[in-house]
């Protein structure tokens, strides 16, 4: 169902940009002085639109499609750069030149001028700009209130993201005049009192998981976001209410299952982005360097696919695993494979190393001939958005990384109940309980003992690893001097990014935030 769903959605993308624009062409001709408006073809004026639920659908496809791009166009994501930025990978590749500015991240030498980082911020403020006029046009049409609610949610999530990266912003709710645009930051309270007022809002009028569409988001991704947001400003007996209203989630029953194809809008999703398989690219017709990068399917999984030149066969035969190379960025850290419990079966669902692989089951070497392991490597594979032979493509000679379908997960009911059990710890409640539930998932039947903040933090890690959490935790937490690494120190300075140079030179009126003064 999920893919006939993706397929519709599509076709309604394809032709979402007539929602933003009126183009008037202007003729002059040689025997008059009057100008003459000529709308052009295919294109609907806005007055016209937002009638129908359809129109509706559309302009609400379009603010879902900037969240795909957000993560996964081109070489720059969202994803990426939270993960990269985290102790959980290096930047790899074949070596420093290859992506030079995701290694900047990775060394903290980044600067205003890193370009991922300016074309991260232009596509969350799209993706806000989009929600923003779903929320001021829709009204007319029967599905209206619904719609309008999800596009207050999905505003909530991208300033989310944005106050988490860049601390203050400017806070932009509406179409901007021309006069506007010289916007200062709000503060980050500011920030945060949006974000709660639009969840708000989306409460009230989203329906549950199962009255609505799979690829929409429902009422309880708008708890969960409320639930998280006020963790996130240490208001934990606020946050308890919202988190427990999340109904009509479970876990999947097999934890190596929850981010593939299997799952994909499943019990445990409460928010995930789409992508294709459809599109046939293949190396002779996909433009890497050029808009061939510009489509639904996901690009970045073959980037950060185990580098093809230390992907063999250990015994020299074939490779078992049911996965194919890539170029190697974001190799897992051995730091982080060595942060599970050694008898956590989570760990065996996340990570792998060298010595693993050479089981049968798998019969995986990631060192070259010369006995070496990959660039900034450290001989671990990691599982979890891996590049499975079953999510790339559907074959009649595409290529399989070119056409990466796997869905990226942006929020799943594991996490509601660790945020849950986090906010527990510091209210007194059951938070055994809830992390219970997570062990049982995964045959870990004997009863957990007292949970205090450095259980939440080893359970965190062994649920939600490699899944864009982590650098944010150890921010919040205060604890970013684990982001130390070989030759790299952390400091302050590192909590967040740089708001891009263009944006300082081109709004007089915006100043850098604290941590790049």
């Amino acid at each position: 169902m999920y893919r006939s769903n993706l397929e519709k959605n599509k076709a309604m993308k394809k032709n979402i940009y007539k929602l933003f624009a009126i183009l008037l062409v202007l003729v002059s001709t040689s025997c008059s002085k009057d100008w003459l408006e000529i709308p052009e073809e295919g294109l609907i004026p806005q007055e016209d639109f937002y009638k129908t639920d359809e129109d509706n659908l559309q302009a609400l496809a379009a603010v879902y499609d900037m969240i795909q791009v957000v993560n996964a166009q081109d070489w720059v994501s969202l994803y990426h750069i939270k993960t990269v930025l985290s102790d959980e990978a290096r930047a790899g590749g074949s070596d420093d030149g290859d992506q030079p500015e995701y290694h900047d991240l990775d060394d903290l030498k980044h600067t205003p001028n890193n370009t991922k980082i300016s074309d991260l911020w232009g596509r969350l403020y799209f993706g806000i700009y989009r929600a923003n006029i779903v929320i001021k046009n829709v009204g007319e049409a029967p599905n209206s209130a619904v719609v309008k609610a999800e596009a207050y949610a999905l505003r909530a999530y991208l300033y989310f993201e944005l106050v988490n990266l860049f601390d203050e912003v400017p806070l932009v709710l509406t179409e901007l005049l021309p006069s506007e645009y010289f916007m200062e930051a709000s503060s980050v309270e500011a920030i945060y009192a949006q974000i709660e007022a639009d969840l708000t809002m989306a409460i009230a009028d989203l329906p549950e998981k199962g009255d609505q569409d799979p690829w929409r988001i429902a009422k309880g991704f708008a708890n969960a976001m409320m639930g998280k947001a006020l963790i996130f400003q240490e208001k934990y007996s606020e946050a308890v209410p919202y988190l427990e209203a999340v109904k009509g989630y479970a876990l999947e029953s097999d934890f190596s299952e929850v981010l593939k194809k299997s799952t994909e809008y499943g019990t445990e999703s409460l928010f995930e982005i789409g992508y294709s398989t459809f599109e046939g690219w293949n190396w002779g017709n996909y433009n890497i360097w050029g808009d061939g990068r510009a489509q639904e399917n996901n690009i970045h999984w073959i980037l950060c696919g185990p580098r093809d030149t230390h992907w063999s066969a250990a015994d020299g035969g074939d490779i078992a695993i049911e996965m194919f190379a890539g170029w190697g960025a974001l190799p897992p850290t051995r730091k982080m494979y060595d942060a599970f419990d050694v008898n956590d079966p989570r760990r065996k669902g996340t990570v792998l190393d060298n010595d693993e692989l050479a089981a049968p089951e798998y019969n995986v070497s990631l060192k070259d001939a010369d006995g070496g392991y990959q660039h900034e490597g450290a001989g671990v594979l990691r599982l979890k958005y891996g590049t499975w032979n079953d999510e790339g493509g559907l074959g009649d000679g595409d290529e399989p990384g070119l056409n990466m379908g796997t869905n990226l997960r942006i929020m799943r009911y594991a996490e509601v109940i660790l945020l849950l059990a986090e906010a527990y710890v510091q209210t007194g409640g059951d938070a055994a309980g809830e992390i219970q539930k997570l062990h049982n998932r995964v045959g870990m039947t004997d009863p957990v003992g007292t949970v205090d903040m450095t259980v939440i933090e080893k359970e965190r890690i062994a649920e939600l690893s490699y899944e864009g959490h982590r650098f944010y935790d150890l921010i919040r937490w205060g604890k970013g001097s684990e982001l130390d690494r070989e030759g790299v120190t952390f400091t302050e300075k590192y909590s967040k990014l740089p708001i891009p140079q263009t944006e300082l030179d081109a709004n007089p009126n915006l100043v850098q935030n604290k941590y790049w003064r």
